[in-house]
Protein backbone atom coordinates (compact mmCIF):
# COMPACT_ATOMS: atom_id res chain seq x y z
CA UNK A 1 0.00 0.00 0.00
CA UNK A 2 1.03 3.53 -0.97
CA UNK A 3 1.09 6.37 1.52
CA UNK A 4 0.31 9.85 -0.01
CA UNK A 5 0.74 12.20 2.71
CA UNK A 6 -0.68 15.20 0.54
CA UNK A 7 -4.02 13.47 0.32
CA UNK A 8 -4.18 12.97 3.97
CA UNK A 9 -3.88 16.45 5.08
CA UNK A 10 -6.43 17.75 2.52
CA UNK A 11 -9.02 15.65 4.07
CA UNK A 12 -8.02 16.68 7.32
CA UNK A 13 -8.19 20.26 6.00
CA UNK A 14 -11.85 19.40 4.21
CA UNK A 15 -13.57 17.96 7.47
CA UNK A 16 -12.47 20.72 9.31
CA UNK A 17 -13.93 23.59 6.98
CA UNK A 18 -16.93 21.10 6.64
CA UNK A 19 -17.38 20.92 10.07
CA UNK A 20 -17.44 24.37 10.91
CA UNK A 21 -20.02 25.39 7.78
CA UNK A 22 -22.91 22.94 8.99
CA UNK A 23 -22.72 23.63 12.93
CA UNK A 24 -26.30 24.79 13.89
CA UNK A 25 -26.79 27.65 16.38
CA UNK A 26 -27.78 27.31 20.09
CA UNK A 27 -31.62 27.23 20.62
CA UNK A 28 -33.64 29.41 22.49
CA UNK A 29 -35.59 28.01 25.61
CA UNK A 30 -39.58 28.76 25.79
CA UNK A 31 -40.68 32.10 26.24
CA UNK A 32 -37.82 33.22 24.52
CA UNK A 33 -36.75 34.18 20.27
CA UNK A 34 -32.83 34.84 19.29
CA UNK A 35 -32.06 37.94 18.25
CA UNK A 36 -28.63 39.65 17.29
CA UNK A 37 -27.21 36.02 17.97
CA UNK A 38 -28.53 36.20 21.70
CA UNK A 39 -32.36 34.99 23.29
CA UNK A 40 -34.09 37.86 23.68
CA UNK A 41 -37.72 37.46 26.25
CA UNK A 42 -41.22 37.27 24.46
CA UNK A 43 -42.87 40.94 24.30
CA UNK A 44 -46.10 41.01 26.37
CA UNK A 45 -49.02 39.75 24.68
CA UNK A 46 -46.97 36.89 22.95
CA UNK A 47 -45.22 33.78 23.65
CA UNK A 48 -42.78 31.07 22.14
CA UNK A 49 -42.09 27.11 22.90
CA UNK A 50 -38.54 26.43 23.32
CA UNK A 51 -36.63 26.57 19.89
CA UNK A 52 -39.32 28.65 18.09
CA UNK A 53 -37.15 31.80 15.99
CA UNK A 54 -40.00 34.22 16.71
CA UNK A 55 -42.97 35.10 19.58
CA UNK A 56 -46.45 34.61 18.86
CA UNK A 57 -49.45 37.23 19.49
CA UNK A 58 -51.43 35.40 21.89
CA UNK A 59 -55.28 34.35 20.56
CA UNK A 60 -58.41 36.57 21.53
CA UNK A 61 -59.42 35.40 25.14
CA UNK A 62 -55.88 35.45 26.65
CA UNK A 63 -53.00 37.24 27.46
CA UNK A 64 -48.99 37.29 28.60
CA UNK A 65 -47.19 39.67 30.80
CA UNK A 66 -43.66 38.94 28.75
CA UNK A 67 -41.50 35.69 28.57
CA UNK A 68 -44.10 33.85 28.49
CA UNK A 69 -43.79 30.13 27.11
CA UNK A 70 -47.95 30.22 26.85
CA UNK A 71 -50.81 32.60 26.95
CA UNK A 72 -53.46 32.88 29.36
CA UNK A 73 -57.03 32.68 29.68
CA UNK A 74 -59.02 35.56 30.77
CA UNK A 75 -60.71 35.51 33.94
CA UNK A 76 -64.69 34.59 33.75
CA UNK A 77 -66.32 37.47 32.54
CA UNK A 78 -63.89 38.86 31.04
CA UNK A 79 -62.56 39.71 27.25
CA UNK A 80 -59.32 40.55 25.43
CA UNK A 81 -58.17 41.15 21.41
CA UNK A 82 -55.19 39.14 20.05
CA UNK A 83 -51.87 40.11 21.57
CA UNK A 84 -53.52 41.49 24.89
CA UNK A 85 -51.33 42.41 27.58
CA UNK A 86 -54.50 41.94 29.65
CA UNK A 87 -58.57 41.38 29.85
CA UNK A 88 -61.21 43.88 30.28
CA UNK A 89 -64.58 42.52 32.48
CA UNK A 90 -67.59 42.93 30.66
CA UNK A 91 -70.08 45.41 31.29
CA UNK A 92 -73.25 44.22 34.19
CA UNK A 93 -75.83 42.39 32.41
CA UNK A 94 -73.83 41.31 29.36
CA UNK A 95 -71.19 37.60 28.93
CA UNK A 96 -68.21 37.32 26.36
CA UNK A 97 -69.25 36.67 23.61
CA UNK A 98 -67.80 33.48 21.56
CA UNK A 99 -65.40 35.09 19.53
CA UNK A 100 -63.73 36.33 23.05
CA UNK A 101 -62.89 39.80 22.20
CA UNK A 102 -66.60 41.32 22.33
CA UNK A 103 -68.83 41.10 24.86
CA UNK A 104 -72.84 40.02 24.39
CA UNK A 105 -75.17 41.36 25.99
CA UNK A 106 -77.55 38.58 28.08
CA UNK A 107 -81.80 38.48 26.54
CA UNK A 108 -84.77 40.01 28.12
CA UNK A 109 -85.30 38.10 31.19
CA UNK A 110 -82.02 36.46 31.88
CA UNK A 111 -78.40 37.58 33.37
CA UNK A 112 -75.24 36.71 33.82
CA UNK A 113 -74.86 33.42 35.83
CA UNK A 114 -72.43 33.47 39.10
CA UNK A 115 -69.08 33.61 37.25
CA UNK A 116 -70.43 35.32 34.48
CA UNK A 117 -69.76 32.15 32.06
CA UNK A 118 -73.71 32.32 30.33
CA UNK A 119 -77.21 33.74 30.40
CA UNK A 120 -79.98 32.24 32.38
CA UNK A 121 -82.79 32.77 33.55
CA UNK A 122 -83.28 35.39 36.49
CA UNK A 123 -84.77 33.32 39.32
CA UNK A 124 -88.10 34.75 40.79
CA UNK A 125 -88.22 37.04 44.07
CA UNK A 126 -88.96 34.59 47.23
CA UNK A 127 -90.82 36.22 50.16
CA UNK A 128 -89.30 35.60 53.75
CA UNK A 129 -90.31 31.97 55.05
CA UNK A 130 -89.70 30.79 51.86
CA UNK A 131 -86.72 29.72 49.70
CA UNK A 132 -85.62 29.40 45.65
CA UNK A 133 -85.24 25.56 44.04
CA UNK A 134 -85.60 24.76 40.31
CA UNK A 135 -86.84 28.32 39.69
CA UNK A 136 -89.58 28.21 41.92
CA UNK A 137 -90.14 29.78 45.77
CA UNK A 138 -91.06 26.77 48.39
CA UNK A 139 -92.08 27.41 51.37
CA UNK A 140 -89.48 26.67 54.35
CA UNK A 141 -89.87 22.94 55.93
CA UNK A 142 -91.25 22.64 59.80
CA UNK A 143 -87.91 23.44 62.01
CA UNK A 144 -86.09 26.15 59.22
CA UNK A 145 -86.98 29.80 58.44
CA UNK A 146 -85.59 32.11 56.23
CA UNK A 147 -85.02 35.91 54.80
CA UNK A 148 -86.52 37.59 51.57
CA UNK A 149 -84.74 36.08 48.56
CA UNK A 150 -82.92 33.36 50.17
CA UNK A 151 -81.66 30.37 48.22
CA UNK A 152 -81.88 28.51 51.01
CA UNK A 153 -83.79 27.98 54.49
CA UNK A 154 -82.02 27.79 57.99
CA UNK A 155 -82.36 25.74 61.00
CA UNK A 156 -84.03 26.91 63.35
CA UNK A 157 -81.32 27.52 66.56
CA UNK A 158 -81.89 25.86 69.72
CA UNK A 159 -84.42 27.02 72.46
CA UNK A 160 -86.94 27.76 69.38
CA UNK A 161 -89.26 25.93 66.81
CA UNK A 162 -90.78 26.63 64.04
CA UNK A 163 -94.26 24.91 62.30
CA UNK A 164 -93.45 25.72 58.23
CA UNK A 165 -93.14 28.69 56.01
CA UNK A 166 -91.74 30.93 59.07
CA UNK A 167 -89.87 33.81 58.84
CA UNK A 168 -88.67 33.05 61.94
CA UNK A 169 -88.65 30.97 64.73
CA UNK A 170 -90.83 31.04 67.97
CA UNK A 171 -89.15 30.98 70.90
CA UNK A 172 -90.30 27.83 73.45
CA UNK A 173 -92.91 28.24 76.08
CA UNK A 174 -91.42 28.88 79.31
CA UNK A 175 -90.23 25.22 80.90
CA UNK A 176 -89.79 24.02 77.24
CA UNK A 177 -86.31 22.98 75.11
CA UNK A 178 -85.55 22.09 71.57
CA UNK A 179 -82.40 20.99 69.81
CA UNK A 180 -81.83 23.23 66.39
CA UNK A 181 -83.91 22.50 63.69
CA UNK A 182 -86.99 21.30 66.00
CA UNK A 183 -90.93 21.17 64.80
CA UNK A 184 -92.07 21.34 68.63
CA UNK A 185 -90.78 21.79 72.04
CA UNK A 186 -90.73 19.43 75.01
CA UNK A 187 -91.31 20.21 78.60
CA UNK A 188 -88.80 19.71 80.99
CA UNK A 189 -89.78 17.27 83.72
CA UNK A 190 -90.89 18.53 87.06
CA UNK A 191 -87.96 19.57 89.40
CA UNK A 192 -85.98 20.75 86.29
CA UNK A 193 -85.72 24.21 84.31
CA UNK A 194 -84.38 24.97 80.70
CA UNK A 195 -80.39 24.60 80.69
CA UNK A 196 -79.15 28.33 79.17
CA UNK A 197 -77.94 26.16 76.19
CA UNK A 198 -81.92 26.13 75.53
CA UNK A 199 -81.55 22.52 74.39
CA UNK A 200 -81.60 20.68 77.71
CA UNK A 201 -83.11 20.50 81.46
CA UNK A 202 -81.29 21.42 84.20
CA UNK A 203 -82.36 19.97 87.73
CA UNK A 204 -83.22 22.41 90.29
CA UNK A 205 -80.61 22.31 93.63
CA UNK A 206 -81.97 21.00 96.31
CA UNK A 207 -84.33 23.38 98.70
CA UNK A 208 -85.06 24.76 95.10
CA UNK A 209 -87.97 24.18 92.63
CA UNK A 210 -88.75 25.69 89.29
CA UNK A 211 -91.00 29.17 90.08
CA UNK A 212 -94.18 29.37 88.12
CA UNK A 213 -93.56 29.72 84.87
CA UNK A 214 -90.06 27.17 85.37
CA UNK A 215 -88.11 29.54 84.24
CA UNK A 216 -85.92 30.03 87.74
CA UNK A 217 -85.29 27.87 90.64
CA UNK A 218 -86.58 29.42 93.59
CA UNK A 219 -86.66 28.62 97.33
CA UNK A 220 -88.70 26.32 98.14
CA UNK A 221 -91.68 27.19 100.28
CA UNK A 222 -92.58 25.86 103.54
CA UNK A 223 -95.95 23.90 103.82
CA UNK A 224 -98.02 26.71 105.21
CA UNK A 225 -101.05 25.63 107.37
CA UNK A 226 -104.97 26.88 106.05
CA UNK A 227 -104.49 30.23 107.41
CA UNK A 228 -101.28 31.39 106.92
CA UNK A 229 -99.61 32.13 103.41
CA UNK A 230 -95.67 32.32 102.52
CA UNK A 231 -94.49 34.55 99.84
CA UNK A 232 -90.72 34.41 101.20
CA UNK A 233 -90.06 31.48 102.51
CA UNK A 234 -91.70 32.12 105.65
CA UNK A 235 -95.54 31.25 106.89
CA UNK A 236 -97.39 34.61 108.06
CA UNK A 237 -101.08 34.38 109.22
CA UNK A 238 -103.32 36.14 106.95
CA UNK A 239 -104.22 39.63 107.06
CA UNK A 240 -107.61 40.70 108.69
CA UNK A 241 -110.25 40.41 105.91
CA UNK A 242 -108.76 37.79 104.11
CA UNK A 243 -108.42 33.89 104.50
CA UNK A 244 -106.95 31.23 103.16
CA UNK A 245 -108.19 27.28 103.30
CA UNK A 246 -105.66 24.86 101.82
CA UNK A 247 -102.80 24.34 103.44
CA UNK A 248 -99.49 25.20 101.39
CA UNK A 249 -101.03 28.81 100.10
CA UNK A 250 -98.40 31.18 98.75
CA UNK A 251 -101.32 33.78 99.13
CA UNK A 252 -104.53 35.01 100.68
CA UNK A 253 -107.93 35.47 99.42
CA UNK A 254 -110.35 38.65 100.00
CA UNK A 255 -113.26 37.99 102.14
CA UNK A 256 -115.98 39.42 99.54
CA UNK A 257 -119.16 42.02 100.58
CA UNK A 258 -120.70 41.69 103.96
CA UNK A 259 -118.43 39.44 105.28
CA UNK A 260 -115.15 39.74 107.43
CA UNK A 261 -112.25 37.94 109.05
CA UNK A 262 -109.71 37.74 111.88
CA UNK A 263 -106.03 37.64 111.09
CA UNK A 264 -104.96 34.12 110.56
CA UNK A 265 -108.84 33.22 109.32
CA UNK A 266 -109.26 30.21 107.50
CA UNK A 267 -113.09 31.27 106.07
CA UNK A 268 -114.89 34.60 106.33
CA UNK A 269 -117.69 34.97 108.84
CA UNK A 270 -121.34 36.85 107.56
CA UNK A 271 -122.76 40.17 108.81
CA UNK A 272 -126.00 39.54 111.15
CA UNK A 273 -129.14 39.99 109.22
CA UNK A 274 -129.73 44.01 108.02
CA UNK A 275 -125.91 44.40 108.87
CA UNK A 276 -123.28 45.05 105.78
CA UNK A 277 -119.54 45.77 105.29
CA UNK A 278 -117.40 45.98 102.59
CA UNK A 279 -114.73 43.97 100.98
CA UNK A 280 -111.40 42.51 103.10
CA UNK A 281 -113.13 43.91 106.50
CA UNK A 282 -112.03 43.15 109.61
CA UNK A 283 -113.80 42.13 112.68
CA UNK A 284 -116.02 45.38 113.76
CA UNK A 285 -117.05 46.18 110.71
CA UNK A 286 -120.43 45.22 110.16
CA UNK A 287 -122.91 48.50 110.21
CA UNK A 288 -126.80 48.32 110.16
CA UNK A 289 -128.18 48.48 106.32
CA UNK A 290 -130.68 50.64 105.10
CA UNK A 291 -133.31 49.73 102.66
CA UNK A 292 -133.72 50.66 99.35
CA UNK A 293 -136.25 53.18 98.60
CA UNK A 294 -139.39 51.89 98.27
CA UNK A 295 -139.10 48.76 100.91
CA UNK A 296 -139.07 48.81 104.58
CA UNK A 297 -136.85 46.62 107.35
CA UNK A 298 -138.94 43.55 108.95
CA UNK A 299 -137.28 41.57 111.31
CA UNK A 300 -134.17 42.14 109.67
CA UNK A 301 -134.92 42.03 106.45
CA UNK A 302 -136.11 44.65 103.70
CA UNK A 303 -139.55 43.76 102.24
CA UNK A 304 -141.01 46.10 99.60
CA UNK A 305 -144.10 48.64 100.92
CA UNK A 306 -147.78 46.79 100.09
CA UNK A 307 -149.82 47.98 97.23
CA UNK A 308 -151.33 51.27 97.69
CA UNK A 309 -148.77 52.35 100.82
CA UNK A 310 -145.68 54.06 99.84
CA UNK A 311 -142.02 54.14 101.80
CA UNK A 312 -141.84 57.32 103.84
CA UNK A 313 -138.31 57.57 106.50
CA UNK A 314 -138.02 53.61 106.21
CA UNK A 315 -141.45 53.16 106.96
CA UNK A 316 -144.53 52.20 105.05
CA UNK A 317 -147.75 54.59 105.10
CA UNK A 318 -151.41 54.19 103.42
CA UNK A 319 -151.96 56.32 99.93
CA UNK A 320 -154.64 59.15 100.51
CA UNK A 321 -158.06 59.04 99.25
CA UNK A 322 -158.00 59.03 95.23
CA UNK A 323 -154.28 57.84 95.19
CA UNK A 324 -152.74 54.41 94.52
CA UNK A 325 -149.70 52.52 94.44
CA UNK A 326 -147.50 49.12 92.89
CA UNK A 327 -145.57 47.80 95.48
CA UNK A 328 -142.22 49.32 96.62
CA UNK A 329 -143.04 52.63 96.13
CA UNK A 330 -142.31 56.06 97.41
CA UNK A 331 -145.10 58.01 96.09
CA UNK A 332 -148.47 57.56 95.65
CA UNK A 333 -150.29 58.34 92.57
CA UNK A 334 -153.81 60.25 91.28
CA UNK A 335 -156.29 56.72 90.46
CA UNK A 336 -157.09 56.59 87.05
CA UNK A 337 -160.09 58.10 85.77
CA UNK A 338 -162.89 55.23 85.16
CA UNK A 339 -164.87 57.51 82.55
CA UNK A 340 -165.50 55.28 79.88
CA UNK A 341 -166.17 56.84 76.72
CA UNK A 342 -169.65 56.26 75.35
CA UNK A 343 -171.76 56.35 72.54
CA UNK A 344 -173.17 59.04 71.21
CA UNK A 345 -176.02 57.46 71.84
CA UNK A 346 -175.96 56.99 75.10
CA UNK A 347 -174.66 60.53 76.59
CA UNK A 348 -176.12 62.70 78.46
CA UNK A 349 -177.40 65.66 76.04
CA UNK A 350 -178.28 67.59 79.95
CA UNK A 351 -177.72 67.45 83.51
CA UNK A 352 -180.24 67.66 85.53
CA UNK A 353 -178.43 66.62 89.07
CA UNK A 354 -176.91 69.26 91.31
CA UNK A 355 -173.52 69.71 91.23
CA UNK A 356 -172.99 67.87 88.01
CA UNK A 357 -172.17 69.26 84.83
CA UNK A 358 -171.97 68.46 81.03
CA UNK A 359 -168.83 67.96 79.55
CA UNK A 360 -166.57 66.53 76.55
CA UNK A 361 -165.47 62.82 76.65
CA UNK A 362 -161.88 62.43 76.85
CA UNK A 363 -159.88 61.39 73.39
CA UNK A 364 -161.10 63.67 70.90
CA UNK A 365 -165.02 62.59 70.42
CA UNK A 366 -167.63 64.83 69.92
CA UNK A 367 -169.70 63.50 72.63
CA UNK A 368 -170.44 64.74 76.05
CA UNK A 369 -171.39 63.13 79.65
CA UNK A 370 -172.23 64.09 82.82
CA UNK A 371 -169.53 64.77 85.92
CA UNK A 372 -169.61 65.74 89.50
CA UNK A 373 -167.64 68.34 89.48
CA UNK A 374 -167.38 69.29 93.38
CA UNK A 375 -165.77 66.04 93.95
CA UNK A 376 -163.89 64.72 90.76
CA UNK A 377 -160.32 64.62 91.08
CA UNK A 378 -159.14 65.01 87.39
CA UNK A 379 -162.71 67.30 86.87
CA UNK A 380 -162.42 69.85 89.96
CA UNK A 381 -164.85 72.77 89.43
CA UNK A 382 -165.80 72.37 85.81
CA UNK A 383 -164.71 70.04 82.84
CA UNK A 384 -161.06 69.88 81.97
CA UNK A 385 -159.94 69.75 78.46
CA UNK A 386 -158.62 65.81 77.77
CA UNK A 387 -155.76 64.52 75.07
CA UNK A 388 -154.88 67.85 73.38
CA UNK A 389 -158.57 69.05 73.33
CA UNK A 390 -159.51 72.71 72.49
CA UNK A 391 -161.49 74.45 75.47
CA UNK A 392 -164.68 72.78 75.19
CA UNK A 393 -168.30 73.46 76.56
CA UNK A 394 -167.46 74.76 80.38
CA UNK A 395 -163.68 73.84 80.13
CA UNK A 396 -163.24 75.90 83.76
CA UNK A 397 -162.27 73.00 85.66
CA UNK A 398 -158.68 72.17 87.32
CA UNK A 399 -157.01 68.54 87.11
CA UNK A 400 -155.97 67.89 90.70
CA UNK A 401 -153.76 65.04 89.89
CA UNK A 402 -150.77 67.28 88.18
CA UNK A 403 -149.89 69.23 91.20
CA UNK A 404 -146.64 69.82 91.74
CA UNK A 405 -145.04 67.91 94.12
CA UNK A 406 -148.57 67.15 95.94
CA UNK A 407 -148.23 63.27 97.51
CA UNK A 408 -151.83 63.44 98.69
CA UNK A 409 -154.81 66.04 96.77
CA UNK A 410 -158.45 65.45 96.35
CA UNK A 411 -161.43 67.68 95.44
CA UNK A 412 -163.59 68.73 97.80
CA UNK A 413 -166.57 71.27 97.07
CA UNK A 414 -165.50 71.95 93.68
CA UNK A 415 -161.87 72.73 94.68
CA UNK A 416 -158.28 70.88 94.76
CA UNK A 417 -157.26 70.61 98.82
CA UNK A 418 -153.82 69.17 99.04
CA UNK A 419 -153.84 67.26 102.22
CA UNK A 420 -149.43 66.32 101.70
CA UNK A 421 -146.16 66.92 99.52
CA UNK A 422 -143.50 65.14 99.01
CA UNK A 423 -139.45 65.65 99.64
CA UNK A 424 -138.85 69.22 101.31
CA UNK A 425 -142.44 70.73 99.86
CA UNK A 426 -145.10 72.22 102.18
CA UNK A 427 -148.86 72.64 101.68
CA UNK A 428 -149.42 76.42 100.83
CA UNK A 429 -151.68 78.47 103.35
CA UNK A 430 -154.12 78.53 100.60
CA UNK A 431 -153.88 74.51 100.52
CA UNK A 432 -153.92 74.19 96.61
CA UNK A 433 -150.23 73.83 95.77
CA UNK A 434 -147.06 72.59 97.20
CA UNK A 435 -144.22 75.13 98.60
CA UNK A 436 -140.78 75.32 99.24
CA UNK A 437 -140.39 74.12 103.16
CA UNK A 438 -138.83 77.18 105.11
CA UNK A 439 -137.14 74.60 107.12
CA UNK A 440 -135.95 72.51 104.01
CA UNK A 441 -136.57 69.13 106.03
CA UNK A 442 -138.61 66.97 104.40
CA UNK A 443 -142.43 66.38 106.55
CA UNK A 444 -145.95 66.05 105.84
CA UNK A 445 -148.20 68.62 106.64
CA UNK A 446 -152.26 67.16 106.90
CA UNK A 447 -155.08 69.93 106.78
CA UNK A 448 -158.41 69.71 107.09
CA UNK A 449 -161.43 71.38 105.27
Amino acid sequence: MVFYPQRLVFFVVAFTLATTAVAPNPSCPAGKFRQYGQCSPCAAGTYSHAGDSSCTPCSPGTFSTGGAAQCSRCPNGSISPEGAESCHQCPSGTIPASNAKSCSTCPRGTAPNQDSSACVPIPPQCSAGSFLKDGHCEPCPAGKYSLADAMSCTDCPAGTFSTGGAAQCSRCPNGAISGAGAQSCTQCPGGSIPASNGKSCSTCPRGTAPNQDSSACVPTAPQCPAGKFSSDGRCQPCPAGTFSREPGSTSCEECPEDTYSASGATSCQHCEPGHGCGRRSPPGQCKPKGCKPGHHKWLGLCLPCPRDTYEDGGRCKPCQHGLSSPPGSTTCHPSPSHRVKQPRSQTALTCNMPGFMQCRIATGSSAYECIDTQNTLDSCGGCVAFDGDKPGLNNNGRDCSVIEHANAVRCSKGRCVVESCRGDFEVSEDKESCVKSLRGVPRFHHHEV
